[in-house]
């Protein structure tokens, strides 16, 4: 029977009526949905006000098989099927961001984000676009945030009124600007617009009532409630801006007021551009605006400035090939550290084209970026002449000094895409690494755009590696990858060898096959021609099957995973069921499904029905506003059968769910509870083994076990507590276990800008504090990659100094910074140097004598580790402290072919080597053969199938050969190592190995081959046997006789498990037995002279066996891992059970 809840709210002035089918489904749509007439084309034809940003079509949030194209910084679940990819989607984007089909650099910053309750944190962040269009003409966009940028704490909509089909009206949520999502219209006479084109959830309008304005709802599919302005005279300039965003638990972040409409837009707007935003811990975030230009949003509680904040500043008027007015021109952002007036503050800066755009002398458009001067670069750049930081970048000219520290540098075509690019200081000028990528960009001259999605390529993009490899990727008409191509050299001329995945779409656009390269011979890919034709090479071809729209709302969502051998019939390996759950919203009831089961096929077979191991998953669900959040989640696992050694029945674990998406409570299959407490977002308190019935630690209130979730309480528990506490920025800073020290986290900056933490094991705050090493120190670039870690002694094993003394925060020297105050002692030194762009580890030194001062001198100091790279960015060499230098070498395609040492590399012209003058003596030691037979490779996934060790370096090196034989799902079977014995294994469907074989001859060895019936030359035999739940429980090792391969006899070792997946019980050369106490800390171990078991029950205890010898181990508390005393005990050696009372 369906149970309907109804619950009445109160939005905007409008009465809104929720209906929540819990059970059966009520009249509902598909999740995934294509809507045709808006496949190919943007249908709003204006761009969104305020920020001005209109993306192109295939710039979607989801792409139209529901996968995630892009994320959203207000955290929505908006994409209808995420995993209906299965990953393949990725292979559209290329290098250092660069979106592929689009010809654009994904940028998504995040400027300042502080923890807040539930899902109403606030994001200051911004994307970027610089192919956007308006009236079929490029669009460069003119908001607050400069041009081409959008601030996603400000999304909009845009709406679509069709002339004649009311069903056809459209609302668009714009939420950066390069990405949106759809909603079309329910019905003729309905208010709610359904997600289509792969976006998910609905669009609520509501007329507001007397002077409100109206306003348009989103819920995603966790019920999460944004809510935009409408578009009549009393939203005003607001209209189509973000209002509020409420989550399931009723938790609000909102501009201006969090009720009332109308006061939101006069207390939280001007102009329409947001002045006041806050989050669901009521932090104001306070928005400035100078010459219609956004230049500081700063956080603040009470009025008052809390420090945390970013600063925008733009170029005022020209700067040519640097940027116009009206361009970003650098973010700074601000954090505060521990010590009261410290902030670690880190810049990033832009330029752009100007003037006139030509492919030869000016190879970009006015605010297209040219240069991103990332965070450390800017900071390196700054303190590096004068040790100062007044803004050196922004007057650096260009040049190979500029160049090295630059993350990003691009070049463009007359349509605005990036042609030309390369990260990370990788310009290939001054002698530097050259790692630029070139794009080139195709259409398919065959392809027609027709109603309806169009499986035939659409374009293609090629991509020239800085190495001699070529990569090509073709696009349907959506934006979504199709087949990728890998070439060792030009694919216009050569022709070269071809790597080719061939994936195939179906007519909703979603992936059905992917055929790997093992499947494609070189030759059958034609480039010119774009066509991929048919093999008999018989490798490996994925499949992934999907439930139909007969099936239920899940249509398109993927049913099963499977493998085939070429044209062979598909084999299953996954297998995913779905249920679903319903809101009802204005009349319309929109779907959210979820997985109910998973099957994992051990046996390889061609039926859905058999051979599987089936996890299932149960739920129950919060009522009203939070219908679609699931309450309990309960997960039943594979029974393991008798047969498996287990106790033939299904093992249940349960997890308790707040309204807002966390944890409460969690139950583990031995039926022990875990609790877990937010406040502001964060994990604040952790109990294992919790008392159910607790008052004090449970927040009764919100997260009473009964009450709440219908859990019978008791006070059996450990009850082991440990709590957290965070700064405002939602770093870590103590940790608190009972029975345990407090740690404590410190963070700092030196003056250079960087970053310290350091860590304290024992932190005492009764009194005068005391701060107990050893501590660990560190300091980080504003790349985030190390610099600089220590080990830092106090005398008498702790210090009573303040923590503002024990870091000098003055200094610039990681080192100095540490001893210049006398408090402590560092040792284990290690610090690590970096390109100039902070990204590219260059050299590593480990101290073992502190110098005065960083960096010492190496032999006398510190022994020395350096590294250097090729001219396309990749690890070339290694030169130890000793000064022998190991080199790697690569294959046309990028891949690790072989291995040189030595001690002088010196090749003439290459700067870039670690020796620049002498005899080169590299002598090489090893060689990697892919896909081949012998030492030649070929055309396959990848896999390595000869390694050579050279043995030594005469005119005709002696070598020893590894060979490795595959089966087509890419397997290793046999392994020839140079000598025998030689290894033939076998595998279960799920990769797992059942049996291996030794063989003391390699003839005839093939990868078609099975150990356990190949006895010709075989020496040894062992297999392998695993319960429903992937667990090793039998072993059985063979007899092998060495003169014919027989197997002559066994010894099996068993294992036993409990419900949580605890060793409880080994058989075999001997016989043991754990017990373990509520915390699953193993107390007790026995081994046994004999034993007494006649059920899976008497496992877990020694009633009735005779114990040889038993060890035990004892704690300090229930809140502490400390070992208070282990005891053993063993039988006297008479005692033969004469009592007859069998375990001791």
């Amino acid at each position: 029977m369906r149970e309907e809840f109804l619950l009445a709210r109160r939005i905007v002035g409008a009465t809104v009526l929720l209906s929540v089918c819990a059970h059966a489904p009520c009249l509902a749509d598909q999740v995934l949905l294509l809507h045709n007439d808006a496949l190919t084309s943007y249908q709003p034809t204006s761009a969104t006000g305020i920020q001005n940003v209109r993306p192109r079509v295939w710039q979607r949030m989801a792409f139209p098989d529901g996968s995630a194209r892009a994320g959203s910084h207000l955290g929505l679940a908006i994409h209808g099927h995420p995993g209906s990819d299965i990953g393949w989607n990725a292979r559209g984007q290329g290098p250092g961001g660069v979106r592929l089909h689009e010809g654009t650099v994904a940028i998504d910053d995040v400027d300042l984000a502080l923890p807040a309750r539930g899902m109403t944190g606030v994001v200051i962040g911004r994307t970027y676009n610089a192919r956007q269009e308006l009236s079929s003409a490029h669009h460069d966009s003119n908001g607050y945030q400069g041009y081409n940028w959008m601030q996603t704490a400000q999304p909009a909509i845009v709406t679509f009124t069709h002339g004649s089909d009311a069903t056809k009206d459209m609302v668009y949520l714009v939420l950066g600007a390069d990405r949106h999502a759809e909603f079309k219209r329910s019905g003729g006479g309905s208010d709610v617009f359904r997600g289509v084109n792969g976006s998910a959830g609905v669009v609520y309008f509501q007329a507001g009532a007397a002077s409100e304005p109206d306003t348009y709802t989103h819920y995603d599919l966790n019920g999460v409630r944004t809510v935009f302005f409408g578009f009549d005279a009393d939203a005003g300039s607001a209209a189509g801006q973000f209002w509020k965003k409420i989550d399931p638990a009723g938790n609000t972040m909102y501009a201006g007021h969090a009720t009332t409409g109308s006061t939101a837009i006069s207390s939280g707007y001007s102009s329409g551009k947001i002045t006041r935003l806050y989050d669901g811990e009521g932090r104001e975030y306070a928005f400035t605006y100078s010459s219609g230009r956004l230049t500081k949003v700063e956080v603040k509680v009470g009025g008052t400035a809390t420090g945390y904040k970013v600063e925008y500043a733009y170029f005022s008027s020209t700067i040519s090939n640097e940027g116009v007015d009206g361009d970003l021109r650098t973010v700074t952002i601000t954090t505060p550290m521990t010590d009261s007036g410290i902030a670690e503050v880190r810049t990033k800066h832009y330029r752009y084209y100007t003037g006139a755009f030509n492919a030869s002398t000016n190879p970009g458009h006015e605010h297209g970026l040219k240069y991103i001067l990332g965070f450390e670069g800017y900071r390196a750049l700054d303190f590096v002449g004068d040790a100062n930081f007044d803004d050196d970048p922004l007057t650096q000219a260009y040049g190979d000094t500029w160049n090295k520290y630059v993350d990003s540098y691009f070049e463009y075509d007359s349509s605005h895409r990036i042609v030309k690019a390369w990260f990370g200081g990788e310009c290939g000028c001054g002698g530097g690494t050259n790692g630029t990528y070139t794009f080139e960009y195709e259409s398919n001259g065959s392809y027609t755009n027709n109603t309806g999605y169009d499986t035939a390529w659409c374009t293609r993009v090629t991509v020239d590696r800085p190495d001699t490899a070529f990569e090509v990727t073709y696009f349907d008409e959506l934006g979504q990858p199709l087949s990728h191509v890998l070439a060792d050299g030009n694919p216009d001329s050569g022709p070269p060898n071809f790597w080719s995945h061939a994936v195939a779409r179906n007519s909703d656009g979603q992936v059905t096959s992917i055929r790997t390269p093992a499947d494609i011979l070189s030759t059958h890919y034609n480039h010119s021609a774009a066509t991929f034709n048919a093999t008999s090479q018989n490798g490996l071809v994925r499949h992934v099957t999907r439930w139909t729209t007969g099936d239920g709302d899940f249509g398109g969502f993927v049913k099963a995973r499977q493998h085939a051998q070429g044209t062979g019939t598909a084999q299953y390996d996954a297998r995913t069921a779905y249920t679903t759950q319903t809101m009802t919203v204005g009349g319309y009831t929109f779907t959210k499904a979820l997985v109910s089961g998973t099957r994992a096929y051990h046996t390889e077979g061609s039926s859905e029905g058999s051979n599987y191991d089936e996890t299932t998953y149960g739920y129950t669900f919060w009522t009203g506003a939070a219908a679609l959040m699931p309450k309990v989640v309960t997960t039943t696992a594979p029974t393991v059968t008798t047969a498996n050694n287990g106790s033939n029945a299904a093992t249940v674990t349960k997890r308790y769910l707040r309204t807002d998406g966390t944890t409460a409570l969690s139950e583990s299959a031995s039926g022990r509870f875990t609790y877990s407490k937010y406040s502001g977002g964060q994990l604040v308190t952790a109990i294992q083994d919790v008392d159910t019935n607790d008052a004090t630690d449970i927040d009764v209130a919100n997260d009473d076990p009964s009450t709440i979730f219908g859990i019978t309480e008791n006070g059996d528990g450990y009850h082991r507590r440990t709590t957290y506490a965070y700064d405002g920025q939602g770093r870590l800073t103590t940790t608190t276990r009972a029975g345990n020290p407090v740690t404590l986290n410190y963070y700092a900056t030196l003056a250079d800008r960087r970053s310290v933490t350091m860590s304290f094991p024992k932190y005492v705050s009764s009194g005068t504090p005391q701060y107990w090493g050893p501590a660990s120190y560190s300091v980080a670039n504003h790349a985030g990659r190390s610099e600089a870690s220590a080990t830092i002694a106090y005398s008498g094993g702790f210090t009573t100094s303040a923590l503002t003394a024990l870091v000098d925060e003055t200094e610039s020297d990681a080192l100095e910074a540490i001893i210049d105050g006398g408090v402590g002692t560092p040792f284990r030194l290690s610090t690590s140097v970096y390109n100039e762009s902070g990204t590219r580890i260059t050299e590593q030194r480990t101290y073992f004598s502190n110098p005065t001062t960083l960096p010492g001198t190496s032999g006398t100091h510190y022994d020395a580790t350096a590294f250097g790279y090729d001219p396309y960015g990749r690890r070339l060499w290694t030169r130890d402290a000793a000064g022998t230098i190991t080199t790697t070498l690569y294959d046309a395609i990028g891949r690790h072919s072989g291995t040189e040492v030595g001690t002088n590399d010196f090749v003439t012209g290459q700067t870039y080597r670690s020796s620049q003058s002498g005899t080169n003596n590299m002598t090489k030691v090893s060689e990697v053969v892919y896909d081949g037979s012998g030492d030649t490779g070929g055309i396959g996934n990848g896999h390595v199938t000869r390694r050579k060790v050279f043995l030594d370096s005469a005119g005709t090196p002696s070598r020893r050969n590894s060979d490795t034989l595959y089966d087509y799902r890419g397997r290793a079977i046999v392994a020839l190592p140079g000598a025998a014995p030689y290894t033939l294994m076998k595998y279960d469907n799920l990769g797992r190995a059942v049996a291996v074989g030794q063989y003391g001859d390699s003839t005839g060895l093939d990868a078609a081959d099975d150990p356990t019936t190949l006895a010709t030359n075989r020496l040894a035999l062992s297999e392998t046997a695993y319960d429903q739940l992937g667990r090793a429980f039998k072993t059985t090792r063979h007899k092998i006789d060495p003169a014919d391969g027989s197997d002559d006899d066994t010894l099996v070792s068993e294992n036993w498990y409990n419900a949580d997946g605890l060793l409880i019980k080994s058989l075999g050369e001997s016989i043991t037995k754990h017990e373990y106490d509520r915390l699953n800390r193993r107390v007790v171990s026995a081994t046994l002279a004999k034993m007494n078991d006649s059920a899976y029950a008497d496992a877990d205890d020694c009633a009735g066996d005779i114990v040889a010898s038993e060890s035990w181990t004892f704690y300090e508390s229930t809140d502490c891992d400390n070992v208070l005393m282990s005891a053993s005990i063993e039988r006297f050696h008479t005692d033969l059970d004469s009592g007859g009372g069998g375990a001791t």
